[in-house]
This record gives C-alpha cells, structure tokens and sequence, in this order.
C-alpha cells in the first residue's frame, strides 16, 4: 500500500490550530494530538498504530519513545513534557497526566514524519527509517526542534556525552539549573555547549 503523504500533509482547518507561548514571547502555532489522531484516521481509516517502546523519569521532565506504524512503513520519536508539580510544595500533582502529554508529542512528532502537520514545524524535515534500520545518533551540533530548544535525541546525546566526559546526569541538570533555571530539554543548543564547556572549566578549576 502506498502511503498518501499528500493527503496526510494537508494544512488543518484554522479553527484546529492552537497557540502557545516560545521564546521572546513569540507566538507558536500547534496542532492537539486529537487532531492528529483524527487526521490519521481520516485519511488511513483506522490503518495504523501507535506503539509506546518506553519511558523514563527525570528530575524535572518525562521521555517517551513512541513508534508510529502505517502501511508497514515506522518511525520512532521521542516526546516529552516538564512535571507539573504544586507551586507550593513542589509534589508532583499527577506523573501519569505528564506522561500522557509526554507520549501525545511523541505521535506527533512521528506522525510529521509522514506529513501530518509538519508545515507547523518551522525547522522540521521528515526523516524517512524503515524499520529495522536504526536512526543515526544525533549529536548536540543542530538546529534544534523548531522551537529553539534541544529536540529529546539531543537530551539523551548529551547525557551519553557528559557521560563520557566524567559527568552524571545530576551533574548535567544541576548545571542547567544553576546557569540557566532550566530542566535539561529548554536549553538552546547553544545553551548545552556552553554548559558542557563550563562544567569542564569547572572540573579543570578544581584539578588544579
């Protein structure tokens, strides 16, 4: 079966897109993950299907690796969402909810790899891996996910990376939050070099 990109990438309704807030304050339009759901089924008649791999937890955010299936052909993404937590008290109000808003960005990201929605991703280009053919590392050397922010493959590199250079994952979010208030997947790409580079000065400082 062939797979109608041109259907699935058809703009959506104006009334289907939402706004919220990037940085500078500038306004960035999205899609909700019931529009891309519905999309989908319009177009593939319910042919298709949406698998979570996995999961993990971070101090201040949610990962979820999803795998979107459609006429034998996959691709994976990774989704994720920052803790909500009570501004009081810091107790996290519901992981589960953080989780599902974590795998809703996961389909979407996969399904703009078949079209669906990605003219909304301003830096996006679909990255067409059939499976079983893994997608190639992705250094923190990029644009970014469109939004200015490192995408969740950068993340999980420059844990791999500060890994190697002696640094654990506390380290990498403890530094984030020290220069930047930040959880891991806001910073800019420029942010992360410049972190890893400062925990590196810092490490040198004290080995003198």
């Amino acid at each position: 079966m062939t797979i109608p990109i041109k259907a699935l990438s058809e703009p959506f309704a104006a009334n289907l897109i939402k706004q919220r807030r990037g940085n500078f304050g500038k306004k960035l339009d999205y899609a909700e993950a019931i529009t891309v759901i519905q999309r989908l089924n319009a177009v593939m008649e319910g042919a298709w299907s949406f698998t979570i791999i996995g999961y993990r937890i971070e101090t201040e955010e949610v990962i979820v690796h999803g795998e979107l299936k459609i006429a034998g052909e996959v691709h994976q993404q990774f989704g994720g969402s920052s803790i909500t937590r009570n501004a009081e008290t810091g107790v996290m109000l519901s992981l589960a909810d953080d989780l599902k808003a974590a795998a809703s960005d996961a389909l979407k990201k996969c399904a703009s790899a078949f079209g669906v929605g990605l003219y909304l991703y301003k830096d996006s280009t679909p990255v067409r891996t059939p499976r079983p053919r893994p997608e190639p590392p992705t250094r923190v050397n990029g644009n970014g996910n469109g939004n200015g922010h490192l995408t969740q493959e950068m993340v999980g590199t420059l844990l791999k990376q500060g890994q190697e250079a002696g640094f654990s994952q506390a380290d990498l979010i403890g530094a984030a939050k020290r220069l930047y208030d930040k959880p891991l997947g806001q910073l800019t790409v420029v942010q992360a070099q410049d972190l890893v580079k400062d925990l590196i000065k810092s490490k040198e400082a004290i080995r003198a």
